[in-house]
């Protein structure tokens, strides 16, 4: 099943932070890739939706690395 996103009317934006990456230790790579991968199944699901931008929010340089890594072999 397509993951089911939450979208405010009149918004065109969509955020994700690297949520437990810090204190609670969640590996970076491994939350690039679920972010990544989920968003990206959301969108092929919905290629009537109205999401213009995307933003991946990384804390650190290595977080951007992970991302960064995802989404060019995305």
């Amino acid at each position: 099943m397509p993951p089911k996103f939450i979208l405010i009317p009149d918004r065109k934006l969509i955020a994700f932070p690297g949520i437990s990456t810090g204190i609670y230790r969640f590996p970076e790579e491994k939350a690039a890739e679920i972010a990544v991968s989920t968003v990206s199944l959301y969108l092929q699901a919905h290629p009537d939706n109205e999401i213009r931008e995307i933003f991946f929010v990384c804390f650190d340089e290595e977080s951007l690395g992970c991302y960064t890594s995802d989404l060019e072999n995305s």
